[in-house]
């Protein structure tokens, strides 16, 4: 068998000729960034070949035979029968650190904190179990059950196995004083954990939104529903696929669900730890946990076949599975815990927009019409009232998650989230996030950045840069225009018309949606009496310059409203509230989920989205006077 030895790790590890090498990487921990998931497009798993051949792709496809000082992209290669020295010259994406201060974790509506009856997953009850006694015939079990029996009035109680294993010493320990955690339901309880009286640990629970990019997750006190503490990171599955669809590709890969579900899994439990250790409670005293996640992620995490989701007729294995214990995934909780999972309505609307819409005020309005939107690789928006409610989905790609841009880079320090321009040099001051030195730009810095850059008349409607107008910051060569954002001695950073072009893209289809989804229930975009921005993307967004640019309808900014991680908040309410979780089963019946794929003006309204703001201009009544008092080109 050949040796697979990779540098800089300076790992070996032995593989069968012929073997997917991205499968020998996964095998011996070796992590390869592969955003498109593994099909050849992102170029972002780069190897240089030291010694040794290897069986590979191109980049257009063809086979070919890579040697030493070649260099193939590792999901395209495969092993040969030669001993091989790999340098990886892309290594996964490092930019990670905590989100729980820059308020991803909060959600900025009066419901988040409007929880009237505090009904949580799990139950708690005292009991006082009687001591054994000589020829009773009962054991601790028998007896314990009799005193829940005649408490909670149910038929049918058993034990969990952590429960029965600590029964003996727990019943002994304080006179036979007993607090029981339980879950009930159906005449049925089944009691998860039992703990002398004198010493019982506060019960806790996790509210967890499980996001394509980032998770999010808050421990709460369940006796009284407090927040004690909250934490956010990166999703693990980030380098094996950018959105969803990738990962769904990747997932095709020998033993690569297994790998998807175990990041997923190691993301989740590292941010459980890092709230246990600001409150110094037990793991295993968190005894429910309230998950929302787009329908992709809540499959890779329950190790669920995601591939149907993408293929026609788009049949995901389960909306809304349930009976699921922590312990079968290994996550970081009681090994009982009860784990809720938000209901999704179809492939790609999921359980965070059924959570995320308990946080606003769309599902108790009666007249007026209002508009749910979160953008991130994936655009979902929900338009609708008490009355009614549809919803849909648009693939809005990377773009806005920092994916796509050549010096792009998610919302987190130094990226450069809005940008002005002087009118008469062309040149720009930026602000960065933390107030750090720049070291790239995110989605809401792109748009404030396009949005200047049209206003001021330095690119024109399809987003190309005008030439003909002069600008130190503009550098033109041969066909290829670009703008220089950034210029010292440590850093350059620049702006060129492809990323442009991906940023156009990613804004048509999110505003072709919003068109569309108002065409179908027969109202103009004027009509929208409120829109809700949900999702990380938001905070750092100008709502006038996202008007301006074409991705939000043009209506007064008034209307609009961040309401930050709406699929937390949700999970927080659905995890403390028996009326919320019945709410958010009602959201997802009464929803409507419409296919934009199937439909033929879906196109159409897209085609005429790709232009700044758009190829209608009447559409945009206020960004066409701004053009005009500017001198900007539309």
């Amino acid at each position: 068998m050949p040796e697979i030895t990779f540098f800089p790790a300076n790992i070996a590890v032995d593989a069968r000729p012929g073997e997917s090498l991205p499968v020998v990487a996964q095998r011996c921990g070796v992590k390869l960034s592969m955003p498109c998931g593994g099909q050849g497009t992102c170029t972002k798993c780069r190897i240089k070949i030291v010694e040794g051949q290897l069986e590979s792709k191109s980049i257009g496809g063809m086979e070919i035979l890579g040697r030493p000082g070649d260099i193939v992209l590792a999901c395209q290669s495969r092993t040969s029968a030669s001993d091989v020295k790999l340098s990886l010259l892309d290594l996964p994406d490092q930019e990670k650190g905590s989100f729980e201060d820059d308020g991803a974790t909060q959600a900025v509506t009066k419901f988040a904190e409007d929880i009237s009856d505090l009904s949580t997953l799990i139950q708690s009850t005292r009991v006082t179990v009687p001591p054994p006694e000589l020829e009773d015939g009962l054991c601790d079990e028998d007896r314990l059950i009799e005193e829940l029996r005649q408490k909670l009035s149910h038929d049918a109680i058993c034990l969990s196995l952590p429960a029965l294993q600590k029964l003996a010493q727990q019943v002994r320990a304080d006179k036979g004083r007993i607090e029981c955690i339980y879950i009930a339901g159906f005449n049925r309880a089944k009691v998860l954990d039992v703990n002398a009286a004198n010493a019982l640990p506060r019960p806790l629970g996790l509210a967890l939104d499980l996001g394509t990019t980032s998770i999010a997750v808050q421990l709460a006190d369940l006796t009284n529903g407090e927040v004690l503490a909250s934490s956010a990171d990166y999703n693990g599955q980030i380098a094996n696929g950018l959105d969803v669809i990738s990962r769904i590709n990747y997932a095709r890969h020998d033993g690569a669900a297994a790998e998807l579900q175990s990041n997923v899994i190691a993301s989740i439990n590292q941010l459980i730890d890092h709230c246990l250790q600001k409150t110094a409670d037990d793991s295993s005293s968190i005894y429910a946990a309230s998950i929302s996640g787009n329908t992709t992620m809540i499959h890779l995490l329950l190790g669920l076949d995601p591939e149907y989701i993408r293929l026609e007729p788009y049949t995901p294995t389960a909306f809304a599975p349930d009976g699921i214990r922590s312990g079968q995934l290994g996550l970081n909780l009681h090994s009982e815990a009860v784990l809720h999972f938000a209901p999704a309505v179809g492939s790609y609307v999921g359980g965070d927009i059924t959570s995320g819409l308990l946080t606003t005020e769309l599902i108790s309005t009666i007249d007026d019409v209002s508009l749910f939107i979160d953008i991130g690789t994936n655009g979902e928006l929900v338009i609708g009232n008490c009355d009614f409610l549809i919803s849909c989905a648009c693939s809005a790609g990377p773009a806005f998650e920092g994916g796509g841009i050549s010096c792009g880079m998610r919302a987190s320090e130094g990226a450069i989230d809005y940008v002005e321009i002087d009118p008469i040099t062309g040149g720009c001051a930026y602000r960065t996030i933390g107030e750090a030195a720049p070291k790239g730009i995110c989605g809401s810095g792109m748009i404030s950045l396009l949005s200047n850059l049209l206003m001021h008349g330095l690119i024109d409607a399809r987003g190309k840069f005008v030439q003909n107008r002069p600008c130190d910051s503009v550098t033109v060569d041969g066909r290829k225009a670009a703008y220089i954002l950034v210029h010292d001695d440590t850093i350059t950073l620049t702006i060129t018309e492809h990323d442009i072009e991906n940023v156009l893209r990613a804004k048509a289809a999110i505003y072709a949606a919003i068109t569309l989804i108002c065409t179908n229930i027969g109202i103009t975009l004027n009509d929208i009496a409120r829109v809700y921005i949900a999702g990380g993307f938001g905070k750092h967004l100008d709502f006038h310059q996202a008007i301006i640019l074409g991705l939000l309808p043009d209506l007064p900014v008034e209307r609009f409203s961040y309401i930050g991680n709406a699929s937390l908040a949700g999970s927080r309410l659905a995890l403390l509230s028996g009326n919320y979780r019945q709410t958010q089963k009602e959201i997802a019946a009464k929803m409507t989920y419409i296919d934009l794929s199937s439909d033929p003006s879906y196109m159409d309204n897209y085609t005429g989205a790709l232009f700044l703001p758009h190829t209608d201009i009447g559409l945009f009544p206020t960004v066409a006077k701004t053009l005009k008092r500017t001198g900007g080109r539309s």
